[in-house]
């Protein structure tokens, strides 16, 4: 069974101006990968903040979704607000040039929306063509 939780920024990091996560969404899918049952599926501006300089950004690109494994022996929310210890690399990243953070958000939920109803894998190879469905499904939404 997939469950799926909101997953929100710490307390004391909601200001905008040092917050780079604008939403996250936990989710877990234990049928997905025999040792890791949590995942993390997040949308990032790339705005540059008084915490990060904007590096690393394709030209013109305004948003980042990511999807990452998490750490199976970490089990309590971390500070920068995720559930346990991201594993590198991610299973999924793709910068995005978004209009606004609500079309981002509306995006990120939308995608959610897919891996609930099994339309999306949250774990694939390089050569079974799960990056590709994640592409074709983001530039669906935004066309």
């Amino acid at each position: 069974m997939l469950i799926l939780e909101l997953s929100q920024p710490p307390p004391d990091d909601r200001h905008p101006s040092t917050w780079r996560i604008l939403g996250g969404w936990l989710i877990r899918a234990p049928e997905m990968h025999p040792v890791w049952d949590w995942y993390f599926l997040t949308v990032t501006h790339l705005r540059a903040t008084k915490a990060s300089l904007k590096r690393g950004c394709q030209i013109g690109r305004t948003h980042q979704i990511q999807l990452f494994a998490q750490h199976p022996d970490s089990e309590e929310i971390n500070e920068q607000g995720m559930y346990g210890e991201a594993m590198l690399p991610a299973n999924f990243s793709q910068q995005l040039s978004l209009k606004s953070d609500m079309e981002a958000l509306v995006l990120l939920d939308l995608l959610v929306c897919q891996i609930a109803a099994g339309e999306l894998p949250l774990n694939y190879t390089a050569y079974d063509g799960g990056q590709q469905m994640w592409e074709e499904a983001i530039a669906s939404h935004l066309s």
